[in-house]
């Protein structure tokens, strides 16, 4: 009976050291293959990371945020060609307008202390701005860019500066913004960005605070343990491991930054610091900071507008709601995209001006999410238009509802598109009326007929998504003539000149260039990227309005 026993306890004893070793050899494979799962997804991640990023060039930080946790971050090339250093996740990075959420920080701040209400109008505490206007221009206004306030960089465009090329600071585009009398629109009837809302919402920091917008604002950062971070107002604050900005031509070229305009953008951080301000806003990393504040940050303004809130704008992106912000400053270029339901950040920096972050940023998006490949990336139609156009038909001026052009012309040595400031790009036909330029061949354009039965050209480009214009038929002015003469605008100081060559065009003489203008109706006319509508009463011109990117109607009258 003993032996039979013990017989059983030694069987159950091996059946159990089978058991166990079976689940330590099944347990084994499961972490392999699960292993090989994390490495092939970190393989592919890796691959869209590094797509724009060859062997000795500027490069890229990014980084996913997924639940208060870094789930994955990349870094790679050069930040600095002189020490040959490379990119690291405490690299800075000039982050451009994504420094916005910043600046809506520091009001939201204020606001807490009782300095301030976002319903005030801005000239309580710059009564300087706009004295004629009557209508409020409400803090929260700059906050949504519903404001109508004229965005300075064009309008430091219009008066022939090359605003990259200076070292302007905020007194000097408060001077600007001072000397003008007229908004785009009436404060809070819609919406265009301006990047002039931001640096007066910096000037009204430094009024309320008595500190430098740079100093508050550096402040603010170090509470919150991002120390890489701060905005520039001087050059000779650039200090840290900078990742200089490097475009191509022919070979890796930087160039100087003496910029000194702030609180729009020129915002100086590193991957680090940005990671640990997204675990913040997820609620990973504990604070000062009132949870009220938090959430804000995450919310429209409210009030205007639905499409910006807090330093970030609002959309749809494969028709989900997102949170997102590009900046751009010269080849610096920054891409945040969050969706806060589900605790999800995203971040891209770069210093090349080859790479896309934008397009870059979306494709991790989709491949972590499933969500399939990257709407940025413009579908070419698969069967090209059958419509039979000679390219005399499909020459001429073809226009988007805002004025944005193309000119199609028909030349001896082939068939060419004209962009404003840009050499004559030579096209080829790829199939049908699907044409693409011949040194881009992604950049493709499809010729067909409109509802109307007007021409029209739809443009396809993986940078945006597919955009469409339609050929103006407008045949021009039979006295073009009457309306040569010198026109002024007393905001700016700027004047510009009408010349008539012959009785069907004029010239446009600005600051800085020779344009010709091309009628698109009766009173409205284009000159580069310009578009001018004329107010002509008895046949006399009495004013002349400009509208370019982030300015409408401004005022020029006759020189007399």
């Amino acid at each position: 009976m003993f032996w039979e026993v013990s017989l059983i306890s030694l069987t159950n004893s091996y059946r159990m050291i089978f058991r166990l070793v079976f689940s330590l050899l099944l347990l084994q494979v499961y972490c392999t293959q699960a292993q090989e799962l994390a490495n092939a997804k970190l393989r592919i991640l890796d691959s869209i990371s590094l797509a724009d990023v060859p062997p000795k060039a500027p490069g890229i930080a990014t980084a996913i945020i997924e639940n208060g946790k870094l789930a994955y971050s990349k870094v790679a090339g050069y930040a600095d060609y002189t020490d040959s250093s490379t990119i690291s996740e405490s690299t800075i990075f000039n982050i451009a307008s994504n420094g916005k959420q910043f600046t809506a920080l520091c009001i939201l701040l204020l606001e807490e202390q009782g300095l301030l209400s976002i319903e005030d109008d801005i000239r309580q505490y710059i009564p300087a701005l706009f004295p004629t206007i009557k209508a409020p221009i409400r803090i929260r206004q700059l906050l949504n860019h519903s404001s109508g306030i004229r965005d300075v960089y064009d309008l430091w465009s219009l008066l022939g500066i090359t605003w990259w090329k200076q070292s302007f600071s905020n007194a000097d585009a408060l001077h600007l913004l001072s000397r003008q009398q007229e908004l785009n629109f009436l404060p809070g009837t819609r919406y265009l960005y301006s990047n002039s809302n931001y640096i007066l919402l910096a000037f009204l920091v430094e009024k309320l605070t008595g500190q430098s917008f740079s100093g508050f604002s550096r402040k603010v950062f170090q509470q919150l343990g991002m120390n890489d971070s701060y905005f520039v107002d001087s050059s000779t604050v650039l200090t840290g491991d900078i990742a200089r900005a490097y475009f191509n031509f022919n070979t890796w070229t930087t160039y100087p930054w003496t910029w000194k305009v702030c609180g729009d953008g020129n915002l100086f951080t590193s991957l680090r610091d940005q990671v640990r301000w997204e675990q913040i806003l997820q609620g990973s990393i504990k604070t000062q900071l009132a949870s009220a504040i938090l959430a804000k940050l995450n919310q429209p303004v409210g009030g205007d507008t639905s499409t910006y809130g807090y330093g970030l704008e609002f959309g749809t992106y494969r028709d989900r709601p997102y949170l997102f912000h590009e900046g751009a400053t010269g080849a610096w270029k920054a891409t945040l995209i969050r969706i806060p339901e589900r605790k999800l950040s995203m971040l891209t920096f770069t210093n090349s001006g080859k790479v896309i972050p934008a397009q870059q940023t979306r494709q991790l998006l989709d491949y972590l999410l499933g969500w399939g490949a990257p709407t940025m990336k413009a579908e070419v139609p698969k069967a090209a238009s059958s419509n039979s156009f000679t390219e005399n038909e499909l020459s001429g001026l073809y226009l988007t509802e805002t004025g944005f052009a193309f000119e199609f012309l028909q030349k001896q040595t082939g068939f060419y598109l004209r962009r404003y400031g840009r050499n004559d790009i030579l096209l080829e036909r790829v199939s049908g009326q699907l044409w693409r330029q011949q040194y881009d061949t992604s950049f493709q354009l499809e010729f067909t007929k409109g509802a109307s039965g007007a021409l029209q050209v739809t443009a396809y480009h993986p940078s945006h998504a597919p955009y469409s214009l339609v050929k103006n038929s407008f045949s021009g002015l039979k006295k073009a003539y009457q309306f040569a003469a010198s026109y002024s605008n007393s905001e700016t100081g700027v004047q510009v000149a009408v010349i008539h060559s012959n009785t069907e065009s004029f010239q446009l003489i600005n600051q800085s260039d020779t344009s010709l203008v091309r009628f698109i109706t009766n009173t409205t006319g284009l000159a580069g990227e310009d578009q001018y509508r004329l107010e002509v009463k008895n046949g006399i011109v009495k004013e002349i309005f400009i509208n370019r990117q982030r300015l409408r109607n401004i005022r020029f009258k006759p020189v007399h």
